[in-house]
């Protein structure tokens, strides 16, 4: 397939991200980097997937390889690219504000919470 490497780009690019999402939950010493660097990381990891996703059924479509309603699927890819864009953030928001009302604050230098 023609867009064979475009996608396959776009997966590692996701798997990139995604792999310092993890990274960020695991080293980062507070509790607010840490949902910073998981909400950044994490949504840019799951934004790239989902364009190599839509890319690939486009292509599916356009080459009618493959039986994908168009204006549907793609509706679905608008409709979870947007919820991601708009609620990960304030749910990221959400989760700091009750960090911060908990006072869960961390031990400097070893990342336990109190």
């Amino acid at each position: 397939m023609i867009l064979g490497l475009p996608v396959g780009v776009l997966l590692f690019v996701s798997a990139f991200f995604c792999t310092f999402a993890v990274a960020a939950l695991f080293r980062m010493p507070d509790v607010y980097l840490r949902i910073h660097g998981v909400t950044r990381c994490g949504l840019a990891g799951v934004l790239f997937a989902l364009v190599a996703l839509l890319l690939h059924s486009f292509v599916c479509f356009i080459w009618g390889e493959g039986e994908i309603q168009a204006p549907s699927f793609f509706l679905r890819f608008l409709i979870a690219g947007s919820l991601l864009l708009c609620l990960k953030p304030a749910v990221a928001y959400a989760l700091a504000q009750l960090a911060f009302r908990a006072d869960r604050s961390c031990e400097a230098g070893r990342g336990v919470l109190k």
